[in-house]
């Protein structure tokens, strides 16, 4: 049977129905709107009979007329017979309005307008994706979008030299972080002769560990001060310096022989803390140990210190540090003669220190700088 063409209420346009679809609801091709089609005509065979014509007036009829109670009734263009055309019914408000439709590449099936509309789904719980199709046989799943954002790259650009930055303050904080030199407080001459640690003899001097001619240094109970250089005339070196005790409850002696006393032929023996060296990228010579001097009073009034009885506080004495006999002829000339700075270390008393909550005797070691232009010759030298 060949389709009959109707009118779309919703776009206007002309569609073709099978006739087995006439009285239902169809689904427009063109605008997807649901029409609902005419009711379909019904045979002659299953009509009612028409009701027997009465009969004409015959007074009424006039010569000439063809028409006739036997004719047929005159032919008609209705296609649907005598019953009334049932009205164009648009889509119900409260459907949602038709979406427009990307038109296929491929050109639809012929029988795609003659196929009833589908049912209605059933309502769901959750709102439909945005990429449901109408044709569930060509739905894809909605995909999530990969998260572009630059938050974490902009992060970095911080983090990184943050990072950078804090390890590096860390390192240099390691670096210059003030440690207690050794030297600052070693033990004092121990009488009984106990075994105890030696630490390194020529370890580096802290910079507030040293002075110069004539500038006094504190460590402790004992205040330095370095007077003179003297080249004798037995050409030995002597450094002459005042010791004063600043305690208010101490008596010491500011230093020891055994501060001096080494061996050169014993390996259980470490080389004492004072000596006279020479400052340079290379190794050179030092003139270690050396005898003392120590003189108590008033000048011109001076009398032998006694190392049993020492200084009280407030008191003084002037020490006179003198270099060992043997280096006279080996080292003292080229130390006269240096270009280079000088040193003499020098290891004191500093008074008492805690260790483990008890007060113990401490030494330590002090620099004194100078160099050859500052030795003084001695007058006796002829």
């Amino acid at each position: 049977m060949e389709p009959i063409q109707i009118q779309c209420g919703s776009c206007g346009q002309m569609m073709g129905i099978h006739p087995d679809h006439l009285g239902a609801q169809v689904q427009c091709p063109h605008c997807q709107a649901i029409v609902q089609t005419p009711a379909p005509v019904q045979p002659a065979a299953s009509r009612p009979p028409a009701p027997p014509p009465s009969a004409p007036d015959l007074g009424s009829l006039q010569v000439g007329e063809h028409d006739s109670i036997f004719s047929q009734p005159e032919p008609s263009d209705d296609l649907f017979g005598a019953a009334e055309v049932p009205k164009i019914q648009m889509p119900p408000l409260d459907l949602p309005p038709p979406r427009p439709q990307v038109a296929p590449l491929t050109e639809p099936s012929p029988t795609a307008a003659f196929e009833p509309a589908p049912a209605p789904a059933p309502a769901m719980t959750e709102a439909a994706p945005e990429g449901l199709n109408d044709d569930l046989s060509t739905f894809v799943a909605p995909r999530r979008i990969a998260d572009r954002s630059l938050f974490m790259p902009v992060l970095l650009i911080f983090l990184v030299p943050y990072a950078i930055f804090t390890t590096a303050f860390i390192g240099y904080l390691l670096y210059t972080w003030p440690r207690d030199n050794p030297l600052r407080t070693l033990p004092d001459t121990s009488k009984q002769g106990q075994p105890r640690l030696q630490v390194k003899h020529d370890y580096d001097l802290d910079k507030d560990m040293k002075t110069a001619l004539g500038r006094p240094i504190r460590v402790g109970a004992i205040e330095v001060t370095p007077l003179t250089v003297k080249h004798t005339a037995d050409n030995d070196l002597v450094l002459v310096f005042r010791a004063r005790n600043v305690s208010s409850n101490l008596v010491f002696s500011p230093i020891a022989d055994d501060f001096l006393k080494f061996s050169r032929k014993s390996l259980d023996a470490g080389k004492p803390y004072t000596f006279l060296e020479r400052v340079s990228k290379t190794k050179l010579p030092r003139i270690y140990g050396g005898t003392l001097v120590q003189l108590k009073g008033a000048p011109g009034a001076e009398r032998p210190l006694d190392p049993e009885v020492g200084i009280g506080p407030g008191e003084e004495a002037v020490i006179q540090l003198t270099s060992e006999p043997e280096y006279a002829q080996r080292e003292v000339g080229n130390f006269v003669k240096a270009r280079e700075p000088l040193v003499w270390r020098v290891q004191v008393r500093r008074g008492m220190v805690q260790v483990d909550g008890k007060d113990v005797p401490a030494t330590t070691v002090i620099g004194v700088e100078f160099t050859a232009r500052d030795i003084v010759r001695d007058k006796r030298e002829g």
